[in-house]
């Protein structure tokens, strides 16, 4: 390949703004020779395949347009041109990119998906028409048929031409001699692709690199079947579906930050700027809470160390087959302010079993009955826990008739405390009005 050819070529993969018909034309002009072209449209699929050598969307564009074109031109003969075209298109559906590279190769597909299924009216547009309209949705195919035209492709590969088990492995496109003659010739990184191209196509030494197309063996034909042979025993081969990723190109990193504040929160409280983030998030996505994986294990920290949180997630979680697993836990941790908390704020929300509501209150009498050297801190717990029962008789979420005995026993114990003697009033007072009516 000469290098008036690579420079003719890179002429044709930059004229934006005329119709992809005109410059098919043109390019059958600068290249009249049936072998050339197909020497050009092997070059070019093996180069477009890869995103950092032709960073441009226009110019793989222009590039697919004509190696379409050409294997148009004469199906038969330029079959390998058609398998070309369903390798970059399963290249593009299985990429693996950033967000921003990710929109690109959804518009690449979308104008490969034009150019194939509708080559006449594509080839009326130029490419930055083409693009335009891929971007602004006028050209916007649905998963089900870019599916469909990966699957027609895979088809007509394999029933019209008879080509099965094509693999990449069969491309050379640079072997390790190709890297150590390009090492030797000492060739600098050039951003501008054509002078690369120019460089790598045209020199005298670089021309021993390897650009084959894809080998394309039709299916040898089977022999018959003799009685006296040994059956061979071949499972059906399991077919995947394409399945479309509508998650791709989207910016996960808020949720990113979410899933990082939460393992946060069960090391240490969160700052209240903080809180109200991870709160506001969890209530604007409610699947937020499987992916941050607060499991039963952890739940314990999540309530000791943000409470706020934790009411959040259990709310969340009422509905749920899990929420009855995760409220045993909730009444047989370590008995403080925020568990308390917690459990009243849930028993306000959904109806809390009484026999789980009963081992907790249980709890709480026997961490205030145990021996502590400390007579404040047996006072203070006291206190929280007469305040709490107060708040759920207040909101009738306590049964009197069941856990009457064991309160007041618990109040006469603790009689030097004002809050134990208030709850003691109460359930005396709740007790004689119900034995009045």
């Amino acid at each position: 390949m000469t290098s008036s050819d690579v420079e003719n070529i890179f002429s044709l993969l930059n004229q934006n703004n005329i119709s992809l018909e005109e410059l098919f034309n043109n390019f059958l002009q600068k290249f009249p020779q049936e072998n050339k072209r197909l020497i050009l449209c092997h070059t070019l699929g093996q180069l477009i395949k890869n995103l950092v050598i032709f960073p441009k969307e226009s110019e793989r564009i222009i590039a697919i347009f004509i190696i379409y074109s050409v294997y148009l031109l004469n199906p038969e003969s330029n079959k390998t041109l058609l398998f070309s075209i369903y390798q970059i298109l399963k290249d593009r559906l299985y990429s693996n990119n950033s967000s921003e590279q990710n929109r690109n190769i959804i518009i690449e597909i979308y104008s490969i998906y034009s150019i194939i299924i509708d080559t006449k009216e594509a080839s009326k547009r130029s490419v930055t028409q083409l693009l335009y309209d891929c971007n602004n949705n006028i050209i916007n195919p649905q998963p089900d048929e870019i599916q469909f035209l990966f699957k027609k492709l895979a088809e007509e590969l394999r029933n019209k031409y008879n080509v099965e088990g094509c693999d990449e492995t069969n491309i050379l496109p640079i072997s390790n001699e190709n890297i150590s003659i390009l090492k030797n010739q000492n060739i600098n990184y050039i951003d501008d692709v054509s002078v690369i191209a120019k460089e790598i196509l045209s020199n005298s030494e670089s021309n021993k690199l390897v650009f084959i197309p894809p080998i394309i063996n039709p299916v040898p034909p089977l022999y018959p079947f003799n009685k006296k042979e040994v059956i061979w025993l071949a499972p059906e081969e399991i077919t995947h579906d394409l399945e479309w990723d509508y998650n791709m190109g989207k910016d996960y990193s808020k949720r990113d930050k979410i899933r990082h504040l939460m393992e946060l929160s069960l090391k240490t409280q969160l700052s209240i700027h903080q809180q109200e983030l991870v709160i506001q998030e969890l209530k604007k996505d409610r699947k937020l809470k499987y992916i941050c994986d607060i499991t039963y294990e952890k739940f314990p920290k999540l309530v000791e160390n943000n409470s706020k949180i934790a009411i959040v997630v259990l709310r969340q979680l009422i509905n749920s087959p899990k929420f009855n697993n995760y409220l045993q836990i909730l009444v047989n941790i370590n008995i403080s302010l925020a568990s308390m908390e917690v459990v009243n704020n849930i028993a306000k929300a959904a109806n809390f079993p009484n026999d789980l509501l009963h081992t907790y209150i249980s709890n709480c009498i026997s961490a205030c009955e145990k021996k502590n050297n400390d007579t404040y801190i047996q006072c203070r717990q006291a206190r929280l826990v007469c305040v709490f029962l107060q708040s759920l008789i207040r909101n009738k979420l306590l049964p009197i008739d069941e856990f009457f005995i064991e309160i007041q026993a618990f109040c006469v114990q603790f009689s030097k405390i004002r809050e134990a003697v208030a709850l003691f009033k109460t359930l005396n007072t709740l007790q004689k009005g119900k034995n009045d009516v």
